[in-house]
């Protein structure tokens, strides 16, 4: 199933559609197609349903040139952080390409088993973690994939609920951006 990312707005006018990310206050212009498959993306809609819709809407055939458009409009969106998937997959494949690694600058003080300190120099910015923001840290060590993060927590304990796991990652890397102790790497 497929959503809109939390920190996006959008406004639709005249067929087309106007894109907030508020995270970075950057604003985007979508064409028609586009502004129509955004106008049906609602959490509960599947991307096999967003083809049928998307071949039924454009006079198109779902095999052929509806799979490939919704194809190419989701894989937009997802790049631009606008969609997302409450699965964590897309037919199978994970579409996510953006890779988080650690601020190197960031100073660490583990505290135990209740998780670690952390100290960014750059922004005089300090962060507590728990101990499972500590394990979602040190798996940043290394360039991954919030699926990465994810299939580790499979790996490494038992009972992981699926999609509470993929949100609250996603979740912590987000305010871990956007406070500088992680960063971002996009690989095409």
């Amino acid at each position: 199933m497929l959503k809109l990312k939390q920190h996006i707005a959008v406004e639709y006018f005249g067929g087309k559609a106007l894109v907030l990310n508020l995270n970075n206050r950057a604003m985007m212009e979508f064409d028609t197609r586009e502004s129509w498959l955004l106008s049906q993306i609602d959490g509960q809609v599947t991307l096999k349903q967003l083809v049928d819709k998307y071949a039924d809407k454009f006079s198109t055939t779902r095999e052929a040139k509806g799979m490939k458009d919704v194809l190419e409009i989701c894989n937009t969106l997802w790049h631009k952080k606008i969609l997302c998937s409450m699965t964590g997959k897309i037919e199978g494949d994970y579409m996510d390409n953006t890779y988080y690694i650690q601020n190197p600058d960031v100073n660490i003080r583990e505290e135990d088993e209740d998780g670690a300190l952390l100290f960014n120099p750059d922004t005089d910015q300090v962060q507590l973690t728990s101990k499972t923001g500590f394990y979602i840290w040190k798996l940043c060590a290394k360039e991954c994939t919030v699926n990465d993060i994810v299939n580790a927590f499979k790996n490494d304990y038992d009972e992981v609920p699926g999609q509470e796991v993929i949100s609250d990652v996603e979740e912590f890397i987000n305010k871990m951006v956007e406070s500088g102790f992680i960063g971002i790497i996009e690989k095409s």
